[in-house]
This record gives C-alpha cells, structure tokens and sequence, in this order.
C-alpha cells in the first residue's frame, strides 16, 4: 500500500483534556490504524518513532520530551532497531540477490 497516500491522519494528541488517558488510548489506536492502512506497520522502529512524534503534535510532542529516558535505555532501542535493520539487508542480499 502507499505510503501515507490517501489516508485519513490521526488526530493531533491532546494531553491537556481532563482525561487524557482515554484521549491516549483513542489516539494510539487511530495510530496503530495508520499504520496498518499505509502499509508501514513493519517499518523500522524508528521510522515508527519519528511518526509518532510527528502525528502527534507539537504540544503533545513537547509533553512527552520531558520523559526522562535513561541513555542506557535509548541506546538498547537504536542498537536493536539497527540490528534489525542489518538483519533485514542480510536476509534481502541472500534470498533475493539485493
């Protein structure tokens, strides 16, 4: 499927709402949505993380950058996420010649 063409964007994520667990939950499940419907739901786990945080807005974008994550943490995700990448050319050069 295309990338992103003709497919309805998720909402921007407010946060501020009264209940913004129930407005997270609506939010995540309209991204998950988006990503099934343009065909990137296997992409990279950064490519995913770049989204989210674009889709999401910049209010709510700006919330979640005070999220304190351990460099220990962020370091084990970009390692796995390009170790997947690696993977995923490895498996392409020997199946398809790529």
């Amino acid at each position: 499927m295309a990338k992103g063409g003709g497919v309805k964007l998720p909402p921007a994520l407010y946060l501020q709402s009264k209940n913004a667990y129930a407005e997270w939950k609506f939010w995540e499940s309209e991204f998950e949505d988006y990503l099934v419907s343009t065909g990137q739901d296997n992409a990279a786990d950064m490519a995913k993380i770049s989204l989210y945080g674009i889709l999401m807005g910049s209010t709510s974008s700006r919330i979640l950058a005070t999220l304190a994550i351990p460099d220990d943490d962020r370091n084990n995700y970009i390692k796995k996420d390009t170790e997947a990448e690696e993977d995923k050319m490895l498996h392409n050069q020997t199946v398809h010649g790529v």
